[in-house]
């Protein structure tokens, strides 16, 4: 079943980026999920995940990342486009069902693409790949 998983375009995988995010990023959250989002000159919104040790061993912390995974997939088509996006589960299992994490996902992004402060913090940002100007 190829073909179906996250793009890896859509995924924030490097370290300088993914700092720069939680570093620079604004928060936001609720019971479920928190998220520093900060925007970027890409054009769309990339992923990154920070599940904590003391969510659960290897494979309930694996399940939730999966799960978050999935959310964000279905979710993207929807979501606003141009931020890096780095979620934190709060008060998310392995048994919390995909459609409250897409609803969560979706709230908090609405959100941040609505705060000013988000768009003008990532403006400042990395640009991408090196090499890759405006």
């Amino acid at each position: 079943m190829k073909g179906f998983g996250l793009p890896g375009t859509a995924r924030i995988r490097r370290k300088r980026d993914f700092a720069s995010v939680m570093g620079q990023g604004r928060r936001f959250g609720d019971p479920l999920l928190a998220a520093k989002v900060l925007g970027n000159r890409l054009g769309q919104t990339r992923l990154g995940l920070a599940v904590r040790r003391g969510k659960g061993g290897a494979v309930e912390r694996n399940r939730v990342k999966r799960l978050l995974r999935e959310a964000f997939r279905l979710s993207l088509p929807e979501l606003p486009s141009g931020y890096d996006v780095v979620l934190m589960p709060q008060g998310v299992t392995g048994r919390t069902p995909l459609a409250e994490l897409s609803r969560s996902l979706r709230a908090l992004l609405a959100r941040a693409a609505a705060d000013p402060r988000v768009r003008a913090a990532g403006a400042a940002g990395p640009a991408g790949p090196v090499g890759e100007g405006p």
